[in-house]
């Protein structure tokens, strides 16, 4: 969530230091501004390429979040509004006014557009995650869907951009497929067809998590595998409710719990298996990420 936080956080720094600096630009006082300010404010950032970006697909994200979130959401996460100039500001105007105005001097680079979404959506999915329950979530991803179809039709990078940021991993594809089934040849399978119950998970960035299960035996172990099920490290602990205990106190969730359940089933998909290729990165045994 610090990335998205930093943004925002820029956002209000600069928004404070133009307003500071002038000349005026209307609806800076009300928590946002009016469209026929906004490429002024842009212009004069330090950064209009990201700024821009950060107006388009923040203000999209706001905008589409279910009415019964949205105080809890806006607590957390302090998007500016964007209103429409001949209402008097009492109306919210389409963030699609960032991707194509009659003031605007510069293209959009949808590349920063596209990195940007990528770090915003992750942390509202993360919320949603966070702030059951699921059909609010079901709610934002309909609402943000139909708002880009309804309100950026002629704009296709923005569509594709969207989908892949909130892309459902149901499975691997193929060439990933091909080169694990390579490296995993041979190699000990340590758990085949884990129940999925069992697994707890993190999520460390955009589209990418870190698994985690328990292991009894002579030893209980805790292993942390990767999408595929391929073992990056193990740390031994004293039983199953330490292991259990110490994944909750690190970040780690149950996948089953009822809280996760719902959203979760939506954008992961837990291994199908855990094998042991050898190779280690030792993430949580070195102490690094783990307490």
């Amino acid at each position: 969530m610090n990335k998205t936080l930093n943004l925002i956080n820029t956002f209000w720094e600069e928004y404070e230091d133009v307003k500071t600096r002038g000349p005026f630009l209307a609806g800076l006082n009300q928590g946002g501004f009016c469209q026929c300010s906004t490429e002024n404010f842009i212009r004069r950032t330090k950064d209009p390429i990201e700024m821009r970006s950060f107006l388009m697909i923040g203000i999209l994200i706001d905008q589409s979040i279910p009415i019964n979130s949205l105080y809890e959401f806006r607590s957390v996460f302090k998007y500016p509004r964007l209103f429409a100039h001949p209402t008097g500001m009492t109306e919210q105007f389409s963030p699609s006014w960032f991707a194509d105005n009659m003031a605007m001097r510069d293209k959009v680079d949808w590349t920063s557009v596209r990195k940007v979404c990528e770090i915003l959506i992750f942390d509202t999915v993360n919320w949603f995650i966070e702030n059951p329950p699921s059909k609010n979530f079901y709610e934002f991803k309909r609402s943000i869907f139909d708002k880009v179809e309804r309100e950026f039709p002629d704009i296709v990078p923005l569509r594709l951009i969207l989908e892949k940021s909130m892309k459902v991993q149901k499975q691997v594809s193929l060439y990933d497929a091909g080169r694990i089934m390579k490296k995993s040849i041979g190699k000990p399978i340590l758990i085949d067809k884990p129940n999925i119950d069992d697994w707890y998970v993190k999520l460390v960035e955009m589209l990418q998590q870190n698994w985690a299960i328990i292991k009894l035996g002579a030893k209980t172990q805790i292993i942390f595998v990767n999408d595929p099920g391929d073992v990056f490290d193990i740390i031994e602990v004293k039983d199953q409710e330490t292991a259990h205990d110490k994944l909750m106190q690190n970040g780690f969730r149950k996948f089953s719990s009822p809280s996760w359940k719902g959203p979760l089933d939506e954008i992961l998909t837990p291994p199908f298996k855990v094998v042991d290729t050898g190779e280690r990165r030792k993430i949580y045994s070195s102490g690094e990420y783990w307490r």
